[in-house]
């Protein structure tokens, strides 16, 4: 059953935290019709900001709405606020294409990219009226799958899933959904589809008796991804397009969980990356794109990659970034290059900082080559530095707090840089070289942050740390069996949710609840493992051999350095064979940079333009800063020659006249460009319309000069006239108090059927006018899903103080 989620929750959104996150209608939705024939809904147990941001549900639900009559629709985890408003609505948890419940759909399959998800996982299934437990679904209950690196270990979860995924879904996720599909359209019910999903050879499912292999993508090199994803119209945390351009890492750090699971590397053709560079470009209209991998440094043809990318897109304002630089494979000129529209941060994982540390976790990261490069760095203008280090790895001693101290003091004299320092506790995570390793306790790790700390001039130092009690909660979950799963349940029954999150993470909620266990959850999870014994994630096989991991850790114990991974690789690891392997991009057939063109502003005459736009429906609930950046992109993917601002971080000039409250429509906002005064208004109007978010539409545009003596379209605007609709029995017991509140400028009131309809004009400039919704939510507080308020028209002021307010040339208002 589908809900209109804006008719059901009105403006009692308002009362929650950001209700973008709730409403969707973002551009490129996609919408299946209603007879599909099978459903999914898709999670990344998080908030929208977050799970938006993930790469993985990316790819997902762009392969999944492609196949024939299958539906794929996006649900994130609630924050507290709105779990408590569903509730009070009697209201189940929906996906946001068509507010349909989560439990109706065939399907629902969630992709976890970190172990403190396990209580949001909860809280969907929970609040979508799934029951939590497997055994306890019936025949209307959708099939329960997850998949994602957090998952190399299911054992903790296994209570709450049907099927667990292991490996890479590009291919066989596709393959085994549309024999699903075709199972259902023959008639099968949900049993049969779920005998289906547990014969694919890469799930895994609570008793079953061989190991769970796991996927790999091979044609991951040679296929471009063009997402065909929703653009958030509210800010995502990591809010700018990605191209990937290596999967897995050749570099064999052994505490690194990643660089295992997604093993063999394999690199992307440097023109299939320039294809998908140029669709974001086009497509969605980013301008900060990040080439994403675990260890981009390494990827082989890097400086012909960027002199490419930058040759073709700086003159386009549009800035590249580099996340995941080794020291040894940073080189300034590709650095320099790619910061030419604009700087990214400068980033070292150094991990450890003794030489015995860094040769057992198979990464040097010596101080000199640190000072090397920021030392040239500061010469392009870099200040700054990130550094991440861990504690707790199998090799640190009690002089491990005072080597980062002299670690990072040898560097900030030497290079006068501004050090911000994150310390994280290391977790022994599964599939590992030293996954049978201890786990720093909470307290040891505590003493040894502010160890830390305290030996650092804070005054020269900007210091953060991931909470330890987070990392114990962390290594329970990624270590832990099958008991860990009830745990995980009273804490979330309990109130435990987002414990990724540290304003969310309850830990007196957990403490209490690790305390009430029959055996000692923390000690059991934490202690280090013998080499025979058997583990709780023996059941997976990851690709990589028992045999190769158990060499690594004592090569690890010796000190001793292992090779990167090549195409003749003599590691014999496992995780390449006749079918898979490592894959290396080729040089680029034309790999001289193309000549600069003079950017094409110079060759243009730029007007004030003045445009007016409907804001409804779901873009009611978009700030005013989301706003700005929804028009930036879409002057950007549309080609619309505007003007720019100069200086670090170039964007479109843009000014509105009266910036609207959050939950307030309208039919008539008004903003200003400088556009090249070639540009046909009409053509404007026709292209962004074409690629706008649900509720937005440009009404009309002209070309204006303002009067002599005003500056901007702000200190231009007069006024406005709004529509109060109020619901009839609130507006019959409170209407001498709206009255009073808007007196003398509101009308004679309208009676509808079912609201009181109040029309006004409401001027600015006036001292004892304030704004609208201020007014409401201070009088009305606990009442506000009883308003609607739309602005029906915006006037500006005429050149003459007596004449009557004009509105924008050509404009037309009202729904």
């Amino acid at each position: 059953m589908r809900t209109n989620i804006l008719d059901a929750l009105g403006n009692s959104l308002l009362s929650v935290e950001k209700p973008a996150r709730y409403v969707g209608g973002e551009y490129a939705i996609i919408r299946k019709p209603e007879d599909t024939k099978f459903r999914i809904a898709l999670s990344f147990p998080d908030l929208y900001e977050i799970g938006m941001s993930n790469y993985s549900i990316r790819i997902l639900y762009s392969m999944l709405n492609a196949l024939e009559d299958v539906a794929c629709e996006r649900v994130f985890v609630p924050a507290p606020d709105f779990e408590e408003l569903l509730n009070r609505k009697n209201l189940p948890l929906y996906s946001l294409e068509n507010a349909r419940p989560v439990r109706d759909f065939d399907i629902l399959a969630f992709t976890v990219g970190y172990e403190l998800s396990a209580t949001s996982i909860l809280s969907v299934l929970d609040m979508g009226g799934v029951p939590l437990r497997s055994a306890d679904r019936g025949p209307g209950d959708p099939i329960v799958v997850a998949g994602g690196s957090a998952l190399t270990n299911p054992a903790p979860l296994s209570n709450f899933l049907d099927a667990v995924f292991i490996g890479e879904a590009e291919q066989v996720w596709s393959e085994l959904i549309e024999q699903l599909r075709d199972a259902k359209t023959k008639g099968a019910g949900r049993r049969e589809l779920l005998e289906l999903v547990h014969q694919h050879p890469n799930i895994w499912y609570p008793g079953k008796s061989e190991k769970t292999s796991r996927a790999v993508w091979q044609g991951f090199g040679c296929n471009p991804f063009f997402q065909k994803f929703p653009l958030p119209g509210m800010s995502a945390v990591q809010d700018h397009g990605v191209v990937e351009i290596m999967r897995g890492c050749p570099n064999g750090c052994r505490f690194c969980h990643a660089g295992v699971v997604y093993r063999p590397h394999r690199e992307k053709e440097i023109d299939i990356i320039m294809e998908e560079a140029e669709y974001l470009f086009h497509k969605y209209g980013y301008r900060e794109i990040t080439l994403s991998s675990l260890s981009t440094g390494d990827y082989s043809q890097l400086q012909s990659l960027v002199d490419l990318l930058t040759a073709r897109f700086s003159d386009r304002q549009v800035s590249f970034s580099l996340p995941s630089l080794r020291v040894n494979s940073f080189t300034l000129p590709i650095l320099n290059r790619i910061s030419e529209v604009r700087k990214s941060g400068l980033t070292f994982a150094v991990e450890t900082p003794e030489l015995a540390g860094q040769l057992s976790i198979n990464k040097e990261v010596p101080a000199e080559r640190i000072i090397e490069i920021l030392n040239a760095a500061k010469k392009f203008g870099w200040r700054s530095a990130k550094f991440y280090f861990m504690i707790g790895l199998p090799q640190d001693s009690e002089s491990t707090p005072q080597a980062i101290i002299d670690y990072l003091e040898e560097i900030r004299k030497k290079t006068g840089v501004r050090i911000h320092l994150t310390v994280n506790t290391f977790i022994p995570k599964p599939h590992t070289p030293f996954q049978r390793s201890y786990q720093l306790s909470e307290e040891k790790a505590l003493n040894t942050i502010h160890s830390i700390r305290n030996g650092l001039n804070r005054k020269l130092y900007k210091f953060g740390y991931h909470s330890p009690f987070a990392s114990i909660l962390e290594g329970l979950i990624s270590r832990g069996d099958e008991r860990v799963g009830g745990i995980i349940e009273k804490a979330y029954y309990a109130g435990a949710r987002l414990d990724a999150w540290e304003e969310y993470l309850n830990r007196d909620l957990w403490r209490k609840i690790l305390q009430e266990e029959s055996w000692d959850p923390i000690s059991e999870v934490s202690r280090p493992r013998s080499a025979d014994e058997v583990l709780p994630w023996d059941s997976i096989d990851i690709g990589v051999r028992k045999s190769y991991l158990e060499a690594e850790y004592r090569r690890a114990e010796k000190g001793e350095l292992t090779d990167p991974c090549k195409q003749l690789c003599r590691h014999n690891c496992g995780a390449c064979d006749d079918e898979k392997g490592i894959d290396l991009a080729q040089p680029a057939l034309n790999d001289k940079p193309e000549n600069k063109v003079q950017p094409i502003e110079n060759a243009r005459k730029f007007k004030r333009f003045l445009f007016s736009f409907t804001k409804e429906g779901p873009s009611r609930f978009l700030s005013h800063k989301n706003l700005v950046t929804v028009f930036q992109r879409l002057f950007t993917r549309q080609e619309i020659p505007v003007q720019y601002t100069q200086g670090f971080n170039p964007k479109p000039k843009l000014e509105f006249a009266h910036p609207l409250s959050l939950g307030v429509s309208s039919y008539h906002e008004v903003a200003m460009i400088f556009l090249d005064e070639d540009f046909e208004p009409r053509e404007f109007s026709r292209l962004c319309n074409t690629s706008m978010p649900e509720g937005m539409r440009i009404i009309s545009g002209t070309f204006f000069d303002f009067p002599q003596g005003v500056k901007s379209v702000m200190s231009y605007y007069h006024g406005s006239d709004y529509e109060l609709k109020v619901r009839r029995n609130f507006a019959e017991t409170h209407e001498q108090e709206i009255q009073n509140l808007f007196s003398p400028h509101l009308d004679t009131p309208l009676e509808q059927e079912e609201n009181y309809v109040f029309r006004f004009f409401y001027p600015d400039g006036k001292a004892d006018v304030k704004g609208i919704s201020r007014l409401l939510r201070s009088s009305f507080t606990d009442n506000l899903e009883e308003f609607e308020l739309t602005r029906i028209k915006t006037y500006f002021r005429s050149e003459h103080p007596d004449s009557v307010p004009v509105s924008l040339p050509g404009s037309s208002s009202g729904p």
